[in-house]
């Protein structure tokens, strides 16, 4: 469901690709809170639910984020080192 949800924005809606990036980093960092044991959120999960949360967002079914801000070069920054 994660691979057809991230594939709609990109079919749908003119978005950038920074913002279509997002998506699947914010779901994969709530993926991770919710199945940290630390916050118990799992065990309050199969209680309520029957079943438990687990991380859905993964290498395999996300886009590679390559840094295009670093290709373009007037977009890279010029910093120059005081001596």
């Amino acid at each position: 469901m994660v691979d057809e949800w991230l594939g709609d924005p990109r079919s749908l809606r003119d978005l950038k690709r920074s913002t279509i990036r997002s998506y699947p980093e914010a779901v994969r960092a709530f993926c991770h809170f919710i199945t940290v044991p630390l916050y118990e959120w799992t065990a309050t999960c199969e209680e309520r639910f029957g079943t438990h949360p687990v991380q859905v967002v993964h290498e395999w079914n996300t886009a590679a984020l390559p840094l295009p801000h670093l290709t373009q070069a007037g977009r890279r920054c010029r910093w120059r080192l005081r001596g």
